[in-house]
């Protein structure tokens, strides 16, 4: 499912969430130097952050938390930049090819699914490095993560993993 967050263009380009499906993978260069990761939950039908035991809907009735990490990446096909969510399988396949200077921005990646089952486990692997990849810059992708999150009031900051 992709999500368009409501973010005033004026302010930050709407930028959507794309996760990868078992028919269809994602196929980018990533633009920041690490994701950020978020706990939730798939509660009404969509995903919400988690705040936590205590203030949480979906904690209040049992479900427990999953954690996503989010990153800005750009289309080698098309060019545009989109959230690229990211599982922590699949994202401890890519930082394995973290740099010390860059991080995971610069590298080219390909997310998929290991069974045709969207609920199947992400995949995740690096298929090249580009030394002259601008900087999408951390900071922004949390600022758009918080607005995408808004409705959880008791979503503040974004954890970095």
């Amino acid at each position: 499912m992709h999500f368009l967050n409501e973010i005033e263009p004026a302010t930050f380009p709407a930028l959507k969430i794309i996760i990868a499906k078992w028919d269809k993978q994602v196929h980018g260069i990533l633009l920041c130097k690490a994701w950020r990761g978020i706990n939730t939950h798939w509660y009404g039908k969509r995903t919400i952050a988690c705040c936590g035991t205590e203030n949480c809907p979906a904690c209040d009735v049992g479900q427990k938390p999953v954690r996503k990490f989010y990153i800005v990446a750009k289309s080698l096909r098309t060019q545009n930049e989109a959230i690229v969510m990211l599982t922590p399988p699949a994202a401890g396949q890519i930082l394995k090819h973290a740099r010390l200077s860059t991080g995971v921005r610069g590298l080219e990646i390909v997310l998929g699914r290991a069974a045709d089952r969207n609920t199947s486990p992400m995949t995740g692997r690096v298929c090249a490095y580009h030394h002259d990849t601008a900087e999408f810059p951390v900071d922004r992708l949390e600022r758009i993560l918080l607005r995408i999150f808004a409705d959880n009031a008791c979503v503040k900051s974004v954890e970095i993993d």
